[in-house]
């Protein structure tokens, strides 16, 4: 059916449920030749799902809704190429996998994530050469390697990074700029800054750029006071940022 003989859809997924649509991936099949759709989605759900090839599809979670890896740690758990997706109120999580990605963002996608909980898998988000990627809000915790990992462009306002080996990795040509979330522009949530505490390491950049405005690195291992990030930093050799001491990035 042609895409545009097709009109927006809006779907309910009720994972673990008798409805006609009890996965997301059985929603994305069928929204992939519509117009802008929402799948609202309930209930704990175990899949790996690949949203190849869409536009403007929003995942919107109900309070409690989740997805887990179902692959034994081989896939990612949310896999977008060349796609632009919202996804809001949703657990993430990849387990203890350690070659993946929760959520992965690769082939010219963009993303929002707003208000999620995304945990587990080698990096909590991971945004690749020519994507990007806006995160508002949430918790990005417990990656095996990292809560953020990106050759790309990443924007992160008020989100908690915590219990990652490292908070966040830029790499080779990657731009990430922290900040305030802005209750104007996000109602429902408080003005906030994106804050990394309780990794083993805060920052790692290498051949890339970082841009802060108040970003705070709390509680590395040995680090005792909060260092605040207040603008543009350029780093073409491996460097860490764990905090050890109050420093002005």
């Amino acid at each position: 059916m042609a895409a545009s003989t097709v009109r927006a859809a809006t779907l309910y997924v009720e994972c673990g449920g008798k409805g006609p649509l009890t996965s997301i991936g059985a929603a994305v099949k069928v929204a992939k030749y519509a117009g802008p759709s929402t799948i609202n989605v309930s209930g704990a759900c175990r899949e790996n799902v690949l949203i190849q090839n869409m536009d403007l599809l929003t995942i919107a979670g109900s309070k409690g809704a989740s997805i887990t890896d179902a692959s034994g740690g081989t896939a990612d758990v949310l896999n977008i190429q060349n796609s632009r997706v919202t996804i809001t109120g949703m657990t993430i999580d990849g387990l203890s996998g350690a070659n993946n990605d929760a959520v992965n963002c690769q082939q010219g996608s963009h993303r929002t994530l707003i208000g999620n909980t995304i945990q587990g898998d080698a990096d909590c988000v991971g945004v690749y050469s020519t994507a990007s990627a806006v995160i508002v809000g949430g918790v990005l915790q417990n990656g095996t390697s990292d809560g953020i990992f990106t050759f790309g462009d990443v924007v992160t306002v008020g989100v908690l990074i915590q219990g990652n080996p490292v908070g966040v990795v830029v790499r080779f040509g990657g731009r990430v700029r922290m900040g305030v979330v802005d209750p104007v522009s996000f109602p429902g949530f408080a003005r906030t800054p994106t804050t990394i505490e309780n990794n083993g390491a805060g920052v790692q950049v290498l051949q890339a750029q970082l841009a802060c405005a108040d970003a705070s690195f709390r509680r590395m291992p040995g680090a005792e006071l909060t260092a605040t990030c207040r603008r543009k930093c350029v780093f073409n050799r491996p460097s860490f940022l764990t905090a050890p001491r109050s420093h002005q990035a």
